[in-house]
């Protein structure tokens, strides 16, 4: 058995999760402006909490992977764990990736898949 720490899945049959924009001027002068993104995680949130009944894994024998959670495509943009774990990993430091992403899915625990935790005991 094969097992994976973590996997990001893009969401079969996604839509544009982006549902509104606003853009304001904040002042005209220095030429500030805010823009506002409004998009639906329902898809995500629903995707952690089916593969959480399911055990969190996929696939079967050595090709088996546990899943740690689902991250929609809009929040790499303005999610400063995620932004700091994307540096990490494109600067090749694998360990500051995954300590961002542990750390997101603490944030968002509902966009993580729950395990059941077993710890050996040791032999008696």
């Amino acid at each position: 058995m094969q097992v994976c720490l973590f996997i990001f899945n893009k969401l079969k049959g996604e839509k544009d999760m982006l549902t509104r924009q606003q853009i304001e001027v904040l002042d005209k002068k220095k030429k500030l402006i805010r823009i506002r993104n409004t998009f639906d995680i329902g898809q995500a949130m629903e995707a952690a909490q089916e593969a959480t009944e399911n055990g969190g894994r996929t696939g079967n024998g050595s090709s088996e992977i546990i899943q740690m959670g689902f991250i929609p495509e809009e929040m790499w943009l303005y999610d400063p764990w995620l932004m700091e774990a994307n540096k990490a990993r494109n600067h090749g430091d694998m360990g500051e990736y995954h300590k961002m992403i542990v750390k997101f899915f603490k944030v968002h625990p509902e966009f993580a898949v729950l395990h059941t935790r077993k710890y050996f005991q040791g032999a008696r």
